[in-house]
């Protein structure tokens, strides 16, 4: 082959592709486009994930509190401690104010602390100062943090810091489990069931317009409008049986992967009810029939099974995102603007259902929420199969 005829092949390659403005979009603008949505969405949320409000004033006890400490916090024009001093005796029962989320703090310094700090060598008998926080609470973490800095700047030589403590971290072990799994799993689900939708929903559209048969299909008496929903339907059913065999192995591997699960615990499957798990495969069905509703939109522009699923796979990290976001908003959102917002008001749905703090108001109003726009979607749809120029385009 000749210089000239491989220029020729190369320019006939590049014109291919770059006279089609879809596959121009997907493959070369969406990628980076997307990265950067997503990136840039990531840095604000963890910062607003790690922020505390600057007006919160952290509620801390201390036992003989030392003055030395009492000056450091009161030299710190930034940290807004509010300081309380407590007895021995009152330990226990501040502890317990911690572990419900009712204080942030306590420390407890042993007596004479100040004098045996500051001696030029380490004593013989070192003091040990013992402070206790719940790492569930992100303004009980942060004053943890802030804490262990200041106490560093007395005379770190001189004392240890919870020494010979079985846990400074009182957050209960199931608070922060289902802490961790109302945050992941709603990413998880949402993934898998989009996973399923996309197998499904290109196959079906895209793959009928490849092999011809969308033809046979459409020119039959039923309407152009039953045939979108019955697509939909069918689709989104097994879709959701696709979602809720993913969800089960997960369900079943998880805890035991992570070991949280021993013979002296309760399963992961066992701490919902009846009521929790019905909600749940509403959230996911609506769900799932929205995402076919959408992809099959994208499907029926397509030429082919290849073109619909590279059209459709960057939304994969799209639908990422949107799960995470429970992660970095700490939880479910409460107010119901948030629930009619397609596939964010599944992942606050979901996030509330498994950390047992949801409104059935604003669970039903997710649900019927997307059965709407999946309506929307399927008229798009039925409409798309009446266009002889999207249906039988070369």
């Amino acid at each position: 082959m000749n210089n000239n005829s491989t220029f020729i092949m190369i320019k006939k390659e590049l014109h291919r592709f770059f006279r089609d403005p879809r596959v121009v979009l997907t493959t070369i603008l969406l990628p980076g486009l997307l990265i950067y949505v997503i990136y840039t969405f990531l840095g604000g949320a963890m910062s607003n994930m790690l922020a505390v409000d600057k007006d919160y004033a952290y509620r801390v006890a201390v036992v003989q509190p030392s003055e030395t400490f009492v000056l450091l916090v009161n030299s710190q024009a930034m940290l807004k401690y509010n300081l309380e001093e407590i007895s021995q005796n009152q330990i226990e029962s501040q502890q317990a104010k911690i572990t419900e989320g009712e204080a942030d703090l306590l420390v407890v310094f042993p007596p004479g602390f100040d004098q045996d700090a500051a001696m030029a060598e380490r004593p013989s008998v070192v003091p040990n100062v013992e402070v206790y926080y719940n790492s569930a609470s992100q303004e009980s973490a942060q004053v943890f943090s802030m804490t262990l800095s200041l106490l560093e700047k007395i005379k770190a030589s001189n004392f240890d810091i919870n020494r010979d403590v079985p846990s400074a971290d009182l957050a209960p072990s199931e608070t922060v489990f289902i802490q961790l799994f109302s945050s992941m799993l709603p990413m998880l689900i949402l993934t898998f069931v989009f996973s399923g939708c996309m197998a499904v929903a290109t196959e079906s559209i895209a793959g009928e317009k490849e092999r011809g048969t969308i033809a046979t299909l459409l020119v039959t008496p039923t309407k152009r409008g039953e045939v979108a929903v019955a697509k939909i339907l069918s689709l989104g059913i097994i879709a959701l049986c696709s979602g809720i065999s993913s969800f089960v192995g997960l369900l079943l591997s998880l805890p035991k992967m992570i070991g949280m699960v021993d013979e002296s615990s309760n399963s992961f499957a066992a701490m919902y009810g009846a009521q929790d798990y019905i909600l749940l495969a509403l959230v996911v069905l609506a769900t799932s029939l929205l995402m076919v509703s959408l992809i099959s939109i994208i499907s029926a522009f397509a030429k082919t099974v290849k073109e619909a699923t590279t059209t459709v796979t960057p939304f994969v990290l799209v639908v990422a995102l949107v799960g995470l976001s429970a992660m970095f908003s700490g939880g479910a959102q409460r107010e119901l603007l948030y629930y009619m917002i397609p596939l964010y008001n599944s992942v606050n749905a979901m996030a509330g259902i498994f950390a047992g703090a949801f409104s059935m108001v604003n669970v039903w109003v997710a649900v019927v929420s997307n059965l709407v726009y999946t309506i929307a979607a399927a008229y798009v749809l039925a409409r798309l199969f009446s266009s002889e120029k999207v249906m039988f385009s070369k």
